[in-house]
């Protein structure tokens, strides 16, 4: 796993490798330290990719481009 911070030491993005390729879960957070972007790999391909606001995901692509959006539970 590997961490990319700013000049202060502040989290943006969560990466993870198995056998040097990407691997599993990459996240990408807002200064505010919410999630914002989720990307699952295996073997080092884009299987899925979610994209999150408010805790919540709003939109989702898969390995062949499909997109698909979520109006969300409307609970916030």
């Amino acid at each position: 796993m590997c961490t990319v911070t700013d000049s202060t030491g502040y989290v943006l993005e969560i990466h993870r490798f198995k056998d040097g390729l990407k691997s599993g879960s990459w996240e990408r957070f807002n200064y505010n330290g919410e999630l914002i972007e989720k990307n699952y790999y295996k073997k080092g391909v884009r299987i899925w990719t979610f994209f999150y606001r408010d805790g919540e995901v709003i939109k989702s692509i898969n390995k062949k481009g499909r997109v698909k959006t979520f109006k969300g539970c409307g609970c916030g």
